[in-house]
């Protein structure tokens, strides 16, 4: 998620700083790294230009959203500007984000679709979710796989099963309920502390939805999710959301025929995300070359 606007205040002893967004304080954090490296640009009055994570934790007196990198900060003249950081230094930026992240969890979820005929009631269900946890060695540590029988409904409906290629009789027989699903995902995330790499925002989204649907306690104060489509766009520059399957192609050279298996569209995110950061490293590529 990208923001600009005038630094407001800044905490340096909570690493937080706030922006004024639609007329209402936003605050925002920094990691050790960062702060070390931008403290000697942030102060009220000077405007800023960065790209955080979509989910909140509460930082000195304040829920704030972690920065994930500085695009630009500047100062406001009367003749324009005087830059004191641009995106020229983007690629060390995001390398180090990557690099304070120990484990990464990659995750995938397909979920229950509207019938044809949409009802304006309907609310998604993870049906099946796939994920596994990777060290910053490339080591596997945990690779999991389940179908998830929903709580709303007692069986998918027959568009849901034609677009996910899932026989609703595998639901019924094979799946396992959300309560031992939610236990296994809170487990490994109290185990591992992963960051979580999604492609995509409907992952979160329907992860936080789950909860209050199933009365369970939200694990929202234990999940960093880091959307890896926002971070491409934002580094290509792109106007619209690139998809998953298109970045492998064009990444690899090679078609993938996407099956919407949860586990195999989370290998896919991770095989992207490797391509993405030895790009970061190389710099070789333009916005031109995903367009």
């Amino acid at each position: 998620m990208e923001h600009k606007g005038l630094i407001k205040s800044v905490d340096l002893k909570s690493k937080t700083f706030s922006l004024e967004i639609n007329k209402k304080l936003k605050f925002f954090y920094l990691q050790n790294n960062l702060l070390k490296r931008f403290r000697k640009y942030l102060y009220p009055g000077n405007v800023i230009s960065f790209v955080s994570e979509e989910s909140e934790e509460l930082h000195g007196l304040y829920f704030s959203k972690m920065v994930i990198y500085v695009i630009e900060i500047f100062v406001p003249t009367s003749r324009g500007k005087r830059i004191l950081y641009n995106k020229e230094q983007l690629n060390e930026s995001l390398l180090n984000f990557f690099d304070s992240i120990d484990t990464m969890m990659f995750l995938d979820l397909e979920m229950t679709m509207p019938s044809y005929n949409k009802s304006k009631d309907f609310i998604p269900e993870i049906i099946q979710a796939g994920f596994f946890i990777v060290s910053k060695t490339g080591e596997v540590l945990l690779k999991e796989n389940y179908y998830v029988r929903p709580t709303k409904v007692y069986r998918i409906n027959k568009r849901t099963s034609k677009f996910l290629h899932i026989d609703s009789k595998v639901i019924s027989k094979e799946a396992i309920s959300y309560f031992k699903f939610y236990n296994k995902f809170k487990n490994a995330l109290k185990k591992y502390h992963p960051a979580i790499m999604i492609f995509g925002r409907n992952d979160k989204l329907v992860m936080e939805n789950s909860y209050t649907i199933n009365g369970l306690p939200s694990l929202a104060y234990m999940s960093r999710f880091v959307n890896l489509s926002q971070l491409i766009k934002n580094y290509f520059e792109l106007k619209n959301d690139p998809g998953l399957f298109y970045l492998f192609e064009k990444f690899s050279g090679n078609a993938h025929h996407q099956t919407h298996d949860a586990l195999e569209d989370a290998e896919v995110t991770y095989e992207v995300y490797k391509y993405f950061l030895k790009e970061i490293k190389e710099n070789k590529l333009e916005g031109e070359f995903l367009r």
